[in-house]
């Protein structure tokens, strides 16, 4: 909405500015008032504009979306041509139109006809070049949404082999935290179905969700396991891609959680105005000789050159001891 009205601000003062350059340099030229009438000139003057921006607006938003980039290359040159042609027709009609007359010039018509045809080359190189570049934009965006639309078909079987997994082994064990799994799990699929499927979710509904996972996790978690969860900041009408960090704590609970040895698992989700960091770290087991990214987390670093170009930074610190990674963003406003 506010991108909306700023276009409407910007194209009202460019053609205010685009007119007023125009009557400036008639002024100089022309007297306003002869003969107790308003000078035809600027009469011609108010005609041509009007039918430059009229075009201006018909090129924009009808021949060049219904025509042009539906590849109906001879309908649109038709249309142009036509338009044109009428233009020049129509400021042709009358003699008292054409300034250049007074202008000793060898051939006032043609010189006038010519004025015609660069301003409205200049209109229509203008308008197709801006409409073009919006075009591109919105292919590159439904691209962008069928690449995130794959990405998340990928990423949510893998949370669901996982998580399902974990259920089983409850399961097996007879453990009595199964239906609460279960319960767990329903609630966090009907946030996977109701709200991952926009490109930017609210960053309290992504972290409810968050925690909800993480509380699945926890009910196989025995005591060797030591685990800290930090979450701070001022949330309110914040917005994030959704999924982001799933496949991130996926890791740390699927790699640095044994039954044998103890472990220790942090995660935490800072924000500091538009700045966000969230960071995930767990000691290596010893029955895990080898961390491995995993496609969720290849998956992630996709959607963050898609989503987030030159807003973010990821820190991955991996050694014999330990797993970290860093991610900071910068939020769109």
């Amino acid at each position: 909405m506010v991108f909306k009205y700023k276009r409407i601000y910007t194209e009202f003062f460019a053609w205010v500015g685009f007119l007023a350059f125009q009557f400036i340099l008639f002024f100089s030229l022309e007297p306003f008032i002869i003969e107790s009438k308003i000078n035809p000139i600027y009469l011609i003057y108010l005609l041509t504009n009007g039918l430059l921006i009229l075009f201006f607006y018909l090129h924009h938003y009808l021949f060049l979306p219904k025509y042009f980039f539906t590849k109906r290359y001879t309908i649109y040159s038709f249309f142009i041509f036509i338009y044109l042609f009428g233009m020049i027709l129509l400021l042709s009609s009358n003699k008292s139109f054409n300034p250049f007359f007074n202008q000793n010039f060898r051939n006032p018509i043609l010189a006038f006809n010519l004025a015609i045809v660069i301003r409205f080359t200049i209109i229509y190189l203008f308008s197709f070049l801006l409409a073009t570049n919006e075009h591109k934009k919105k292919l590159e965006k439904i691209k962008l949404n069928l690449e995130l639309h794959s990405l998340k078909i990928q990423i949510n079987p893998h949370f669901l082999f996982n998580t399902l997994n974990n259920i089983y082994s409850l399961v097996i064990t007879k453990s009595d935290l199964a239906a609460e799994s279960i319960t767990r799990l329903s609630a966090i699929m009907r946030y996977m179905i109701k709200d991952t499927n926009q490109e930017f979710v609210l960053i309290e509904n992504e972290i409810s969700y968050i925690k909800a996972y993480i509380e699945l996790e926890k009910l196989r978690l025995t005591d060797l396991v030591s685990l800290s969860v930090l979450v701070t900041g001022n949330f309110s009408n914040k917005k994030i891609a959704p999924m982001l960090f799933l496949p991130f704590i996926e890791n740390v609970f699927k790699h640095g959680v044994s039954n044998s040895d103890p472990s220790n698992i942090i995660i935490k989700i800072v924000l500091e105005g538009n700045d966000l960091i969230f960071e995930v770290f767990n000691t290596k087991v010893k029955t895990i000789p080898k961390i491995e990214s995993g496609f969720g987390i290849e998956n992630i670093q996709l959607r963050l050159n898609l989503l987030y170009p030159e807003k973010h930074l990821l820190i991955i610190n991996n050694d014999n001891q330990k797993y970290q990674i860093i991610l900071k963003l910068k939020l769109n406003d």
